[in-house]
């Protein structure tokens, strides 16, 4: 989003709107290291953040908190899952605060307790000021124009987010099998095995691997993989050092942990700063 020397890359669609046809989209628990603000405009009944499933309906706005694992809990009748994403790095705040108001306008985004997601509902009325302020964004060509756009947009959330919700959780039966098996494996993926979870899931291995692998696309054992590189990629934005995020993550061999990181991320952890948004 923002370019290696910290200037502002404007050939990044920092507000996106994705629309997916089939029911069977999955998402792994993944973390940023910048703030996430997701729009549900159809499909999703949920979202996962560090394990705990929470309820998410249509129209509904939620900031993601910074470095924490999270994914969306996609509603399996849906015929479309349609979301907004906006994403803003820290560098971007530094670029947007130089514009008069903006600095007032984001400490609903970047005040304490982030740990915590926070929820706002928007009515039609504003569901429909919000899509026009996306579309006018998408329509801007220039570095000054969407900057001025990305403003405006930011200054409309402060207003609606002037009043949150309490995250409530999604109840248990409305929550996949697949899901159930994440919410587990959170819990302690560091120093699960596959064997592990099959005994904490009630399923031998092998009916285990059929099940989540129909949904997500990957074994568990892979997937224990993906999940712990995301832990390192947290602890290493923390400024923990690779040592220190290879324990801490999970990974019992050091020079394994670089292998895979490499393997699987297409960089080292050294060049984490480059590469993690």
């Amino acid at each position: 989003m923002t370019d290696s020397q910290g200037h502002f890359n404007d050939t990044i669609q920092y507000v996106s709107v994705m629309n997916s046809k089939s029911k069977y989209v999955n998402t792994f628990p993944h973390i940023h290291n910048h703030y996430e603000i997701y729009y549900n405009i159809s499909g999703a009944k949920g979202y996962m953040v560090n394990g705990v499933c929470y309820k998410c309906s249509e129209r509904d706005l939620v900031i993601i908190p910074r470095l924490e694992a999270h994914k969306v809990v996609i509603d399996m009748d849906c015929e479309e899952y349609k979301r907004c994403i906006i994403n803003i790095d820290k560098k971007l705040l530094s670029v947007l605060e130089v514009i008069s108001t903006t600095k007032e306008t984001l400490r609903w985004l970047t005040g304490e307790n982030e740990n915590t997601p926070k929820k706002t509902t928007l009515s039609k009325e504003q569901h429909n000021a919000f899509m026009d302020l996306v579309e006018e964004y998408q329509k801007r060509k220039t570095r000054e124009e969407k900057l001025g756009v990305l403003a405006k947009v930011l200054a409309f959330l402060r207003v609606c987010f002037t009043k949150t919700d309490y995250a409530e959780f999604l109840e248990k039966d409305a929550i996949s099998h697949t899901d159930k098996i994440i919410m587990i494996i959170e819990k302690g993926f560091q120093n699960l095995t596959v064997s592990e979870v099959a005994e904490l899931t009630h399923y031998n291995s092998d009916h285990l691997n059929r099940v989540f692998k129909s949904e997500m696309g990957v074994t568990v054992k892979h997937y224990l993989v993906l999940r712990k590189l995301a832990e390192a990629q947290k602890y290493l934005c923390m400024g923990k050092s690779v040592k220190e995020a290879c324990r801490m993550s999970g990974f019992n061999d050091y020079s394994n942990f670089l292998r895979t990181f490499k393997k699987y991320l297409g960089y080292t952890p050294g060049e984490i700063d480059e590469n993690v948004n």
